[in-house]
Parts: structure tokens; C-alpha cells; sequence
């Protein structure tokens, strides 16, 4: 893309160049206060300037504004961003406080596990009674 963006780049000063060799001969410009004699090209050139000058300060306003929200959003991502891991940091701090890791917490939930399904188990067989 920046090969191509060259080639153009030299094409078009070779066109402007070519353009302003034509164009040399004296242009009277007229202002409030009195008159000039400048080559057409000179004057294109000086008024193209000023509007790319124009355009220029334009969008630099425009980026000097985009740059000041990112920069605030930035800090916004940032201070959530540890916000967010104080919070993880504390609510894993409260699980740890409420369920201590300890072998007879899991040998006791795997038997009120295995009680669960024979509960569910003996509330069958009554139907079956009954249908026998």
C-alpha cells in the first residue's frame, strides 16, 4: 500500500509540475489595495495552500478532540479494570471464608449426594407397590 501510495504521490506532482510549466505566463490579481503580477501556477499553488491549510487546522481540532476521549476513556477502562479486580479479589477472599476447602466437607457432600437419590429412589417404589 505505501508503494502504491508513492506511485500516485509521484504521478501527481509530475502532472502539477507539467501544469505549471503551461501555465507561466503573468496573471494580473487585483486586491482591495492595488494589483499583483504573478504566474497563473503560482497563484493555483498559493490559493490550493491556503486550503489545504484550512482543512488541515480543521481536522486538527477535530484529533485534538478524539484524543482527549481516548485518553479519558482510557483512564476509564483502567480504573474499572481494577475496580473490577479489587472486587474479584474480595469475593474470592469471601467463598474461601464460607466454604473452607476440608476432606470431610467433600466426603459429606458426596453422601448427601448418594442420599438424594435413594430418597428419589424410595418414592418410586411405593407407586410400584401400589400398582402390583
Amino acid at each position: 500500500m505505501g508503494s502504491l501510495r508513492l506511485i500516485i504521490g509521484l504521478i501527481l506532482a509530475l502532472a502539477i509540475s507539467s501544469f505549471g510549466v503551461v501555465n507561466m505566463k503573468p496573471v494580473t490579481v487585483a486586491y482591495y489595495q492595488g494589483s499583483i503580477n504573478l504566474p497563473l501556477f503560482y497563484i493555483l499553488l498559493a490559493v490550493f495552500a491556503c486550503g489545504f491549510l484550512v482543512a488541515w487546522l480543521g481536522g486538527a481540532f477535530d484529533r485534538l478532540k478524539f484524543r482527549s476521549q481516548i485518553g479519558k476513556l482510557k483512564r476509564e477502562v483502567k480504573m474499572l479494570e481494577n475496580n473490577l479486580n479489587v472486587e474479584q479479589e474480595k469475593s474470592g477472599k469471601l467463598l474461601a471464608m464460607e466454604n473452607p476447602p476440608t476432606e470431610e466437607s467433600s466426603t459429606s457432600s458426596n453422601e448427601s449426594a448418594s442420599q438424594t437419590d435413594s430418597k428419589s429412589q424410595m418414592t418410586l417404589s411405593p407407586r410400584k407397590s401400589k400398582v402390583e
